[in-house]
């Protein structure tokens, strides 16, 4: 096993990724990203239905744009979005909200100025994220970092996600979902829960379809 004095995650094939400096080398994605994605659940967990995947959201949101747009490379880089979430899990955007509202109260008491105080939990995010996501898209094959209109394509296809699972997943309540007032997506009848297995096969079906130029896995533990 590669050893690391930062801060690391063990995976389920014996790595361990170093979360400070991740290399492409550490990473291996169809043996820990995509079956920890099928097994990862959005809305905290909160669907009624059943553990909704980050795994079959991401299938979901990859044929929308490939069905849009008809590149190959948008959709694979939607496929792989929240790959790092393999390593970091699915922290819910209210949970981070609730969060950098005490880190910044906290920092604001030590006088940290208040710009700083409000952008420093989603900054240090944003930064894990980036370094682990430079290493998975290497390891993918595909180009990092996107382009800034891609980018956009990207989150903007993630909130259509969020509005479609929203209507049709979660039930109805007196705060609805901002991004339920997007443009809902094209789907084949109606959206219906995959079990992990199910999911995390989707995902390396169409992960082999739009990554051919992924790099073989190297040896993981030792």
């Amino acid at each position: 096993m590669t050893h690391t004095a930062n801060p690391w995650t063990l995976t389920q094939t014996g790595r361990a990724v170093d979360l400070l400096d991740p290399r492409p080398g550490m990473i291996d994605i169809r043996g820990d990203i995509a079956p920890a994605l099928g097994r990862i659940a959005r809305f905290n967990g909160q669907v009624p239905g059943g553990a909704y995947s980050v795994a079959q959201h991401s299938v979901m949101g990859a044929r929308a744009l490939l069905d849009e747009t008809n590149r190959p490379d948008l959709a694979a880089a939607f496929l792989l979005h929240d790959a790092h979430e393999a390593y970091l899990g699915d922290l819910t955007t209210p949970a981070a909200d609730a969060l950098a509202s005490v880190i910044s109260r906290l920092l604001l008491q030590d006088g940290c100025r208040p710009e700083t105080a409000q952008n420093t939990l989603r900054l240090a995010r944003e930064l894990l994220a980036f370094r682990l996501d430079q290493a998975i898209f290497s390891a993918a094959g595909l180009k990092w970092p996107l382009w800034p209109a891609d980018s956009y394509a990207i989150k903007r296809m993630d909130a259509r996600c969020l509005g479609q699972e929203a209507r049709q997943l979660m039930p109805a309540s007196d705060q609805p979902f901002p991004a339920t007032r997007l443009p809902p997506i094209r789907m084949r009848g109606k959206l219906a829960i995959m079990t992990a297995a199910k999911a995390t096969e989707a995902w390396l079906e169409l992960f082999d379809q739009l990554c051919p130029a992924a790099q073989p896995v190297t040896a993981g533990a030792a």
